[in-house]
């Protein structure tokens, strides 16, 4: 049997075990366990058959105000189990990790893992995360990361798409922790080896075409913190011409609605020439045209910027149909007493022909071919209730037909 006196020098036997706990009370039942696990013929234990878990060399790494790599190890418990790879993460963007995967044989192999806080992306004040350590089947470790920021400088542009030749507005976004001295001191650097400026807001022209290191260093007398964007500048894009209509088919002096679609590129358009095919223009953006005669017409339009100028042909792009006639009428009394000569009047829209034929239904049996007849509803019998009659027109040209129905029109009095 083994006896362990605390305060006195373990021997490798209890070290091995000791390490495998990490407070004394776990240790002491490690150690009370140990006549149990001795397998050797050295007297000295083999791996015990505990779950696999892995330990860390810490609960929290603290940043603290300026440091931004810190590192801690895992590592597996003693155990003869096979632990399995472990992934690492952080829990905020501003949390990497490395590596993302790894693993540990026990404790004399632990695995450094490496944590580096990215402060351009934190708050300013107190940031709170954690990397958390897992693998299946294996209770999670957690680390808990903590740092802090007084001042944090950012900007933003306008516009967002920098034109080389152009001025650009660099807007001062730099913020400072509460209880902090508000920011005094601005240093623009625009990296085209211009000189730098103080203002907090400055306009800037890049002559030339490229990527440029743009980075302004903010200080409040106390602290101070740089922030650097890569500003993409490209040069100058003519406009790109385009355009849809609605309806592509219409009828003879029915409205087609055109609608620019065009891209300005990098200026702005200022004028759109349309030219609808029919020997009619228009300077509209979004002009509305009728077509007077049926056919396919191509359409034209041009858009200019201050870069330039670009131009877009549809060829028989609007297909113009022959419009068909709409069936309308109406009467000189819809109440008319038995034997009274009601007067019909046709009120048809002849489209785009002339109406050729007339096709009346008065709801009685009787009809007419006529274009504005008179019709005569005769009593039959005793009336002694009102007799509703639906009247119907049909009209007919070379382009086609249609039929308009007004249900109980007539209603012959008693």
């Amino acid at each position: 049997m083994v006896v362990v006196k605390f305060g006195v020098p373990m021997d490798r036997c209890t070290q091995y075990v000791r390490r495998s706990f990490r407070s004394p009370f776990k240790a002491l039942a490690g150690l009370l366990l140990l006549p149990l696990l001795l397998t050797g013929a050295l007297g000295c234990p083999g791996q015990p058959d505990f779950l696999v878990a892995f330990l860390s060399s810490t609960e929290e790494l603290a940043f603290g105000e300026t440091d931004t790599s810190l590192s801690f190890t895992i590592s597996k418990v003693a155990t003869s189990r096979i632990a399995p790879n472990f992934t690492v993460s952080g829990s905020h963007p501003w949390i990497s990790v490395t590596p993302l995967i790894g693993n540990s044989a026990g404790p004399s192999d632990p695995a450094l893992v490496t944590v580096t806080v990215n402060r351009a992306l934190m708050n300013v004040g107190a940031n709170f995360g954690r990397v958390t350590v897992s693998a299946p089947g294996i209770q999670p470790v957690t680390v808990d990361i903590t740092a802090t920021s007084r001042i944090r400088a950012d900007f933003t542009i306008t516009p967002s798409l920098p034109i080389a030749g152009s001025p650009i507005t660099f807007l001062n976004a730099s913020t400072v922790a509460p209880g902090q001295p508000p920011i005094t001191v601005f240093v623009w650097n625009f990296g085209d080896g211009s000189p730098v400026s103080t203002l907090e807001n400055p306009v800037h022209i890049f002559n030339n075409v490229g990527t440029f290191a743009v980075s302004l260093t903010v200080s409040n007398g106390v602290v101070s913190d740089t922030r650097t964007i890569q500003i993409g500048v490209s040069g100058m894009v003519g406009p790109t011409a385009e355009f849809s209509a609605a309806p592509q088919t219409p009828f003879i002096n029915q409205a087609v609605q055109f609608t620019d679609l065009s891209n300005p590129g990098t200026g702005t358009i200022s004028s759109w020439l349309w030219d609808f095919g029919d020997g009619q223009s228009s300077n509209l953006q979004n002009p509305s045209h009728m077509y007077s005669m049926a056919a396919a017409f191509s359409v034209y339009l041009v858009v200019t910027t201050e870069v330039g100028s670009d131009d877009e042909m549809k060829m028989n792009f609007i297909n113009v149909q022959p419009a068909p006639p709409t069936a309308d009428f109406t009467v000189s009394d819809t109440t008319p007493m038995p034997g009274q000569s009601v007067q019909f009047t046709d009120l048809s829209i002849p489209g785009s022909s002339p109406i050729s034929a007339w096709s009346w239904n008065f709801g009685d049996g009787g009809s007419s071919t006529l274009q504005s007849p008179a019709h005569i509803y005769v009593a039959q019998g005793i009336y002694t209730t009102m007799s509703l009659y639906t009247v119907s027109l049909t009209v007919t040209t070379p382009v086609g037909m249609d039929t308009e129905v007004k249900p109980n029109f007539i209603n012959v009095q008693p």
